[in-house]
């Protein structure tokens, strides 16, 4: 079996890593390995010193504009970013996913986020740069639900949030093969369904 990498992006609270936890039990009991790699900024860094340079920038911009309030990272979750912001998230992105690539052997390489969830962040000429930098997994899923479910699920998360991701997710969707998973099906159903598309890219 060659490495198969498979991606799962989606809003937070859409489900995704009970789903991935799901899936590895499942190639578990068919005799399959997986390794899990998480793609999000938050943790798990293999260059710390990216991650505060983020949040360095974001937070000089953020004084630069006049703002009296005080500075909140996890304000505005999907703005758009600036050059360096994206270059210094890609650059950690590829880190990640290289090492990843390198240690998995023969294992399914299974991504908790991926290189789109930093597209979220671009528009205009930073989409197409970043567009063209960004690698294709053998699969991607992107997992739906409700906006009603969602915020059920995440108290922070707004309606107006939820419908930017689904649009911006939409537009990566033209360039890349993406498959959308209804996520408010049973878990056995969801995980029926991925390994279905797992067994048809053979």
């Amino acid at each position: 079996m060659k490495i198969k990498t498979i991606a799962f992006f989606g809003i937070d609270g859409v489900g995704k890593t009970t789903i991935i936890k799901a899936l590895q039990e499942r190639l578990s009991k068919e005799g399959k390995a997986s390794k899990l790699i998480y793609m999000g900024v938050a943790r798990d860094q293999k260059i710390p010193f990216l991650k505060n340079l983020m949040n360095l920038y974001s937070k000089i911009r953020w004084c630069k504009k006049g703002n009296r309030t005080t500075y909140n990272a996890r304000r505005d979750t999907y703005r758009i970013r600036n050059f360096p912001w994206l270059l210094i998230y890609y650059a950690e992105l590829w880190v990640k996913y290289l090492s990843s690539k390198r240690r998995a052997e023969k294992k399914y390489v299974l991504f908790d986020r991926f290189f789109f969830d930093g597209l979220f962040f671009a528009e205009g000429k930073n989409f197409k740069l970043f567009k063209r930098l960004t690698p294709k997994p053998d699969i991607c899923f992107l997992l739906k639900v409700p906006a009603k479910i969602i915020m059920q699920r995440k108290d922070e998360a707004k309606e107006e949030e939820i419908k930017k991701f689904y649009k911006k997710a939409n537009l990566i969707s033209k360039y890349f093969p993406i498959k959308v998973l209804d996520n408010t099906r049973k878990i056995n159903k969801v995980i029926d369904e991925i390994m279905i598309h797992i067994k048809n890219e053979k």
